[in-house]
């Protein structure tokens, strides 16, 4: 299964826990794809973390990448039908 796009923006950090984060995998600050220039943090450091109530969880339903529009298909008219 793959995870979810997300579309975080670039001023929001990536988070990259050491040891075991319950909310991960519910976490867009972990799903987002690691960019050049994007910041990375281990919010399971801060004081106020706590094993299930992240203060820094992110859903990522509020950051889902929008599905790309289908492109229709054309096909070449085949020589002598046109």
């Amino acid at each position: 299964m793959r995870p979810p796009q997300v579309d975080l923006p670039s001023t929001e950090q990536k988070c990259l826990p050491r040891g075991h984060c319950a909310q991960a995998t519910t976490c867009a600050r972990w799903l987002v794809v690691l960019t050049p220039g994007r910041l990375v943090d281990d919010m399971s450091l801060s004081p106020k973390f706590v094993q299930g109530k992240c203060p820094q969880h992110l859903d990522p339903r509020d950051f889902h990448k929008a599905a790309p529009a289908p492109v229709p298909t054309v096909h070449d008219t085949p020589a002598g039908l046109a």
